[in-house]
């Protein structure tokens, strides 16, 4: 109980530091899933900390001081494998980035798939592939956490708040949903064939072009052969 209370705490750290807005992406391509959890960090925030643990005589080091010099382990129970973590500043706030790329499979055994939704569920069902996040979120840490998904996968449904032009679809979650959410996407096997849609439309063009080109040419031709026949009716009743 005391170790999946840590790791819900850890993860909260993770997702939402500050009671701010963070960003947990993830990118289905292949069998390949990339994780990328972004969080931003008020200077002010980690200041306030170490006041309250100095008042509180805590020894302890700061835990947000921590979540961005240390390394973060990606599985629940490895303490080998880390984050590619990445840390900038800008301004009066600190961005720290974590991303991993998984197989499908080793994804399934991450601390944000096992820890941050009471039900999650990610597999094949009915020659698709469905995602399934419900339940009570645990990782908000108070504040507002956008959930996007991308696939290079056709999607066939989902309940998305949002879906951009490049095909992300986005999920919010805040206050008034974390205890009761629902993502969901259902995609088939098939790839988005976008190499395939671009050779259509080219070929499209270029069979216009041609028939311009044609129409054109024949138009130029047509007109000559009128001139010429034009010609030779003048001339035909001249007699020297």
């Amino acid at each position: 109980m005391k170790k999946k209370l840590l790791l819900i705490i850890i993860i909260i750290l993770m997702l939402c530091l500050t009671g701010c807005s963070s960003e947990y992406n993830l990118t289905f391509r292949g069998n390949t899933v990339t994780e990328e959890i972004v969080s931003t960090i008020d200077n002010s925030e980690i200041s306030s900390q170490n006041i309250a643990n100095q008042k509180a005589e805590i020894k302890l080091n700061n835990k947000l001081a921590s979540f961005i010099e240390n390394d973060q382990y990606v599985f629940e129970d490895n303490n080998t494998i880390v984050y590619d973590k990445k840390v900038e500043t800008k301004g009066d706030k600190k961005i720290v980035t974590l991303r991993y790329n998984y197989t499908l499979s080793d994804y399934l055994d991450s601390k944000v798939y096992n820890t941050c939704f009471d039900e999650a569920y990610i597999g094949n069902y009915e020659n698709g592939f469905l995602i399934i996040f419900k339940g009570k979120f645990y990782c908000s840490g108070g504040g507002q956490v956008k959930v996007n998904v991308k696939t290079d996968k056709f999607v066939v449904d989902s309940n998305a708040t949002s879906i951009s032009k490049d095909g992300v679809y986005s999920w919010i979650i805040n206050k008034s949903n974390e205890d009761n959410t629902e993502l969901f996407l259902f995609v088939t096997n098939e790839e988005i064939k976008k190499n395939n849609a671009n050779t259509i439309v080219l070929v499209i063009l270029i069979l216009v072009f041609l028939g311009i080109t044609g129409f054109g040419v024949y138009y130029f031709l047509f007109r000559n052969r009128n001139k010429v026949t034009d010609k030779n009716d003048d001339f035909g009743d001249f007699k020297f």
